[in-house]
């Protein structure tokens, strides 16, 4: 196996990791947005986001097909990081 190769294998998780991580941060920012910008539960809102994403009836392509908007909105209103 070449030395490209490996490091492609070692990356792949990466990359996994980090679209998951980014589908649950789109998540937790669509449920502080639904609740009207209410500070102060962010871990509950995290908790509920990676609830929902593991469970097979939430619909999985809807988080992911808003991340666009959702960038477009950061964009506008600065990248709030949570």
């Amino acid at each position: 196996m070449r030395k490209h190769e490996r490091m492609e294998q070692r990356i792949k998780p990466s990359r996994s990791i980090s679209r998951r991580l980014e589908q649950v941060q789109l998540r937790v920012y669509e449920i502080y947005f639904q609740r009207g910008r209410q500070d102060g539960l962010d871990l509950e809102d995290w908790f509920q986001a990676e609830k929902e994403l593991r469970t097979s009836g939430h619909n999985r392509s809807r988080v992911i097909g808003q991340v666009e908007r959702l960038r477009a909105r950061r964009g506008k209103h600065g990248n709030r990081n949570r």
